[in-house]
């Protein structure tokens, strides 16, 4: 039987994530900047992307898949990722292309090769194939390798200079430029936890109860006491971009209280109607996640960038999130059906 939690939790994390694009390339800098923009960045920032890069390493983790279907389902997102660039941007390359307008910043290549969630995930996808083949399946040396990634990337400023940072190859790597938004170092952390997750997760019922509250109790304390210096990097979005130990140890222990959340919600109200919809959601999680970046992107250079009040902001988030659903509801059952009947058209 399918394990709920984890669609639960990509659910929750894409509707998420379209409110905080919403916010980030629709809503009015004035209100950005207030605190209407602050909740907006909170709600996206620990709760969705770094969600769905561990839920992305617990499955990799649990994958039985050999090395070449890594390559290939790397190749895959990364291909994807680069024409969901294209997507996203379309009405905003072609105008440029046609007549431009300059402004600070404009490159094509850096809205083509933006380091987005699917280029990382290709990226993540491919290192974690070969990991597999050299790392013991033990969920403390995943941990340990994930800390020394957050280690590491609070080094790269000192390894190399501002300039060379700049460059395309260490925008995927940890770059400063505008277009690195999940470079390796430090997001690479995030999937080789969900790995040690589902590695723990098998000793984890072995634990007696007085042990598993304890880690339940240490890890609601720790999000309480670093709260206020993690929510400013939440609404920081270069400092939450490029983030250091103690943001990734406080993600811990949130994503580690949610998941109890979301167990505990899932098995006292498995038949509420609004939680199975957020479980369909999640399943196909990544359409919609697709769907919802082409219609926010191109919404941007056709005139709304920048346009929208906080009620019109709440009002086209609900919107986006519905029609992103639908969409993609519409387009996996054409997909299925092609695949079945490929006469069809």
């Amino acid at each position: 039987m399918r394990n709920p939690v984890p669609d639960f939790l990509k659910g929750i994390a894409v509707l998420l994530m379209i409110q905080v694009h919403v916010a980030e390339i629709l809503l009015k800098p004035q209100f950005y900047s207030d605190w209407v923009g602050q909740v907006a960045l909170f709600l996206g920032g620990l709760p969705a992307a770094p969600i769905f890069m561990v839920i992305m390493g617990y499955y990799l983790g649990k994958s039985k898949s050999q090395g070449w279907k890594f390559l290939v389902r790397s190749a895959y997102l990364f291909g994807g990722g680069v024409l969901l660039n294209i997507g996203l941007n379309f009405s905003l390359l072609i105008t440029q292309w046609v007549e431009p307008i300059p402004f600070e910043g404009y490159s094509a290549w850096n809205y083509i090769f933006g380091v987005d969630i699917l280029l990382f995930a290709g990226l993540a996808t491919l290192i974690i194939g070969f990991l597999k083949k050299l790392v013991l399946p033990k969920p403390y040396v995943w941990m340990a390798l994930a800390v020394a990634v957050v280690v590491v990337s609070q080094l790269m400023p000192i390894w190399f200079s501002a300039q060379a940072r700049e460059g395309y190859i260490m925008a995927f790597i940890s770059g400063s430029s505008f277009w690195s938004y999940f470079p390796l170092f430090p997001w690479l952390a995030y999937p080789l936890t969900g790995i040690a997750f589902a590695l723990f997760e098998e000793q984890y019922k072995l634990y007696p109860t007085f042990v598993r509250n304890a880690v339940g109790t240490f890890a609601l304390l720790y999000f309480a006491w670093q709260f206020a210096p993690s929510f400013a990097v939440s609404i920081d979005l270069h400092t939450y971009y490029h983030h250091g130990l103690e943001f990734y140890l406080w993600a811990l222990a949130g994503m580690t209280l949610w998941a109890l959340a979301a167990k505990w919600l899932l098995g006292h109200l498995a038949q509420n109607l609004l939680l199975k919809q957020v479980c369909r959601i999640g399943k196909r999680v990544t359409i919609i996640y697709v769907i919802q970046w082409l219609l926010i992107g191109n919404l941007a250079t056709l005139g709304w960038y920048k346009t929208l009040s906080p009620s019109q902001y709440l009002v086209w988030s609900v919107l986006l999130i519905i029609a992103s659903s639908v969409l993609g509801w519409l387009w996996l059952n054409l997909y299925a059906r092609l695949r079945h009947n490929p006469g069809v058209i």
